[in-house]
């Protein structure tokens, strides 16, 4: 007689989220460590190019570590404890602004083995007690490392605080004017004039400042002692955000190479150019056009290109165009418009119009491109087909791996009464400029939506194939 044997299966039991959250960190880790040789010790100073960590696999290695870091956090604390970090996070914005101020980092850079803070505050000319104080927080939060008591030298992360850094100048934009408009919003928002206002001139900023104009007035000195100096800073400013949010991995990611020579590629409301500069060096080929108002382009014209990417004029591989993109139209017939931070600046009546002026001068086969933030839910309920949602338990937007997103959506609505947007709202915004999505780009923190011509057949030239697919 032959018995059966029964095959006994322990009880497994399933894996708690906390355990999910930790496995997420050791798998995002060991990708890091296998694709990058870089030194990412906080104790390093060194200051070469990130690019081992701008990677598609690393970006997306660090935002999982980022948001399931967090979320661990929040999960095991008690939440009293949590909410109460949350109330006193105002403190860490305050010190940096005081250590950029005083150009800490910068009295820093040639002391490896550090200052007392003693002779920092001589050299600063502060009071010793307070900024050790200031020091001591930041250290704590791995910002300077404080190598013997009282005795702090640069790390990793102060040295990108130097005032030849952008960053030092962005730090300063935000936690200033930005920092102390923010402080306005609950006082705006029940303000029953300004509290359901779209008006880029009845926001927080405006009820800190007392200014009666926009932003962009204020920082072009109209009508103020103080708004040109804050204006020139924030220029400067652009230039570290572009660095913190990768803003050049469009330039590696985006198919250029796949444009056929001679091809036009319009940088609207480009500034001096500094994305172009990039795409000149990386894309000989091509041919480019700077557009932004007249003073902006005359000083990119005349001082900066000159400065610094010379060859590029005298190769004629850059044009200079002045325009007003609310109101007129650009160069016509390019094959891309690249507009990077400019449709988040307005409302939609202004997007459209801005928008529409484009489409109106596009060419069969022309593209624009927008380069900024698009934002996801925190539910999977709503996400557009072929968004990247990140892996369970994270919320799929990946939390704080892409809070800088939703940090500059509020910014946006603290100083400008604007927006960060959904790929729901991209899409309606071209509709009513007679435009369609034809695909979404994940460059890591910044997306770029491709727009063509509403009624164009995708597909009908290599053009189109090469922006749809990628490849």
């Amino acid at each position: 007689m032959v018995q059966k044997c029964e095959l006994v299966v322990p009880y497994l039991k399933p894996m708690s989220q906390l355990s999910k959250l930790l496995a997420l960190i050791n798998d995002a880790t060991k990708v890091i460590e296998a694709r990058t040789s870089s030194d990412l010790s906080l104790d390093s100073t060194a200051t070469g190019k990130d690019d081992a960590l701008s990677t598609p696999e690393v970006r997306e290695a660090i935002r999982i570590i980022e948001g399931a870091c967090a979320q661990l956090v929040a999960s095991v604390a008690r939440p009293s404890h949590t909410i109460l970090n949350k109330i006193f996070a105002y403190s860490e914005p305050a010190c940096i602004r005081a250590v950029v101020t005083l150009k800490v980092p910068d009295l820093l850079l040639d002391e490896p083995q550090g200052l007392h803070v003693s002779e920092i505050a001589r050299r600063a000319n502060v009071d010793q007690g307070k900024l050790a104080r200031i020091m001591r927080l930041l250290a704590t939060k791995h910002c300077f490392r404080e190598v013997k008591p009282d005795v702090f030298v640069n790390n990793r992360l102060s040295i990108q605080l130097l005032s030849t850094n952008g960053l030092s100048d962005l730090a300063l934009h935000i936690t200033d004017e930005v920092a102390k408009a923010a402080s306005m919003l609950a006082e705006t928002l029940t303000d029953p004039d300004m509290g359901p206002s779209y008006s880029p001139n009845k926001t927080p900023f405006n009820k800190y400042s007392g200014y009666p104009g926009t932003m962009f007035e204020y920082f072009e000195g109209i009508n103020t002692d103080t708004g040109g100096a804050q204006g020139a800073r924030f220029g400067r400013a652009m230039k570290g955000w572009g660095q913190g949010i990768a803003a050049l991995s469009v330039v590696k990611e985006y198919p250029w190479a796949k444009l056929p020579p001679g091809s036009i590629v319009d940088d609207l409301g480009g500034g001096v150019g500094s994305i172009t500069m990039e795409l000149y060096k990386a894309h000989p080929h091509l041919q480019y056009i700077l557009q932004d108002l007249p003073k902006v382009i005359s000083r990119a014209e005349n001082e900066t290109w000159p400065a610094q990417v010379p060859q590029a004029l005298k190769d004629h591989k850059i044009e200079f165009e002045p325009v007003d993109f609310l109101k007129e139209t650009p160069v016509p017939g390019c094959d891309i418009y690249y507009l990077k931070n400019i449709i988040h600046d307005w409302p939609d009546k202004e997007c459209i119009q801005i928008l529409s002026n484009v489409r109106a001068v596009m060419k069969p086969g022309s593209r624009i491109l927008i380069q900024e933030y698009v934002l996801q839910h925190t539910t999977l309920e709503g996400i557009n087909a072929g968004v990247k949602v990140a892996p369970d338990p994270l919320l799929p937007n990946y939390g704080e791996g892409r809070i800088n997103a939703y940090n500059l959506d509020l910014d946006m609505m603290v100083m400008l009464n604007s927006q960060e947007r959904y790929q729901e709202d991209f899409a309606k915004l071209g509709e009513e400029a007679g435009l369609k999505i034809v695909k979404v780009w994940d460059f890591g923190d910044t997306g770029l939506v491709e727009f063509a011509i509403k009624d164009e057949d995708i597909g009908m030239n290599g053009h189109a194939k090469v922006s749809v697919n990628g490849n």
